[in-house]
Order: C-alpha cells, then sequence, then structure tokens
C-alpha cells in the first residue's frame, strides 16, 4: 500500500511534487496506477518508477479524475524530453 496524498501535487517542467518530495523528469524511469478493486469502489494508486530502482506509491483517495493526472504528467514529460533532443 502506498501513502496517502494529502497536499497539492504540483506539476511542472522540472517534475513532479508530491507531498514535497520532488522527483525530477531525468530521475523518473515510468509511471502508472495500480488498481486495488474493492466491492463498492476501487482505490487507485499513483506509481512512480525512478531510475534509482525505487517503486513509490501513493494513494489518490480524494482524486475522481485520475486520468486526469496521468494526462498532465505526459504533457510536462513529453515536454521535458522535446527540450532534451
Amino acid at each position: 500500500n502506498g501513502l496517502e496524498i494529502q497536499t497539492l501535487t504540483v506539476f511542472s517542467d522540472e517534475g513532479i511534487e508530491i507531498e514535497k518530495i520532488k522527483y525530477y523528469w531525468n530521475q523518473i524511469y515510468d509511471y502508472g496506477f495500480t488498481i486495488e478493486p474493492k466491492h463498492k469502489s476501487s482505490t487507485y494508486y499513483l506509481v512512480i518508477f525512478t531510475t534509482l530502482g525505487e517503486k513509490v506509491s501513493y494513494g489518490l483517495y480524494n482524486y475522481f479524475d485520475t486520468e486526469e493526472i496521468i494526462i498532465t504528467m505526459n504533457f510536462f514529460r513529453n515536454r521535458y524530453n522535446s527540450r532534451r533532443d
């Protein structure tokens, strides 16, 4: 199980800040969701894989549009990658 996201999650050209922890795009290998199914609803977790081999997950208990998180992350990561080339 992961940590619950309590504070505002910030996305930028530099990376992601969750719970005052910053993950820079060059430190992120991959990311996605895992879903823990339950009887009446499911719990979503944002999972971040770092280039150092770490796997960090954050519970998205208070977020209803979880797909918007991935869309936003993809936007900033793609913009970061296009500026590197």
